[in-house]
């Protein structure tokens, strides 16, 4: 059972008159009993990744859906760029 997807997830940043590309197009899933880490070298987003997957960043473009069916954690959450949704008994990060 899928307990997390991300669907084309970007994000850019500006800084000055440049864009920095955080972000590109990623897909990202989680099942339910999966052990994941995020690895990669420094500047490569995975803080922005985990940033936007707990609701404290919005997306440039693509949205991120999550279903946590027991505990006291989200229980249904929809955002993207243009809407952030959430519904949840209380909200851990």
């Amino acid at each position: 059972m899928e307990i997390l997807r991300c669907e084309h997830i970007s994000k850019i940043y500006r800084k000055g008159n440049t864009y920095v590309k955080a972000l590109d197009d990623v897909p990202f899933r989680v099942e339910k009993g999966e052990i994941v880490s995020i690895i990669g070298p420094s500047g490569s987003g995975k803080s922005t990744l985990l940033h936007i997957l707990g609701g404290v960043d919005k997306t440039t473009e693509g949205k991120v859906l999550s279903v946590i069916l027991k505990g006291n954690v989200i229980m249904f959450k929809v955002f993207d760029k243009q809407n952030f949704i959430v519904k949840y008994n209380k909200l851990q990060f």
